[in-house]
């Protein structure tokens, strides 16, 4: 039901399973309660009721265990390849002229300060390598006349120029 650890003849509970839902709560979990909705509360301890259920202690008072549940994340936005981005989320940003821009890990602060408005032109990735393969796949790289080199260049083999012009597209980058 719990682990722990002995120390000084005691268990200190880090972790309880709720029996009813199956919902596990770890010390340090941002939790809110049925009887106050509105309060976001920090897991401090746990302790036996005697009454066949645990109490869970916060950091503004008690709880019982069957009126509580875990703070639902919600996403700050999606990004361009369809993934939700939470606080604590690193992202990248294409910009407009596809320069890719790395950003930091989204704070409160950052969203606190309204620092997350997407700016409608840029892209937003959370992988380096999605924000890098969109540039590959977007940015203008060729003239008409290189383009028609290529093909001129391979000829009977012309249906290669797609594979060709990602090779070159690739170096380009570089």
């Amino acid at each position: 039901m719990y682990l722990g650890y002995l120390k000084q003849d005691k268990v200190a509970i880090y972790s309880i399973k709720r029996p009813s839902d199956q919902e596990i709560f770890t010390v340090g979990d941002k939790i809110i309660s049925s009887l106050a909705t509105n309060t976001i509360r920090t897991i401090v301890s746990f302790i036996d009721s005697k009454t066949n259920e645990f109490n869970i202690q916060h950091d503004t008072g008690f709880s019982r265990l069957s009126t509580v549940s875990h703070i639902k994340k919600v996403p700050l936005f999606k990004t361009e390849d369809g993934v939700d981005v939470f606080e604590g989320d690193h992202f990248y940003m294409v910009q407009s002229n596809f320069k890719l821009v790395t950003i930091g890990q989204i704070t409160q602060v950052f969203i606190a300060t309204k620092f997350i408005s997407l700016i409608p032109s840029y892209k937003y990735f959370l992988t380096q390598k999605a924000a890098e393969e969109f540039i590959l796949l977007n940015k203008p790289l060729w003239s008409i006349s290189e383009i028609a080199k290529i093909k001129e260049d391979l000829g009977y083999f012309s249906f290669k120029l797609i594979d060709k012009l990602e090779e070159l597209a690739r170096e380009k980058l570089k």
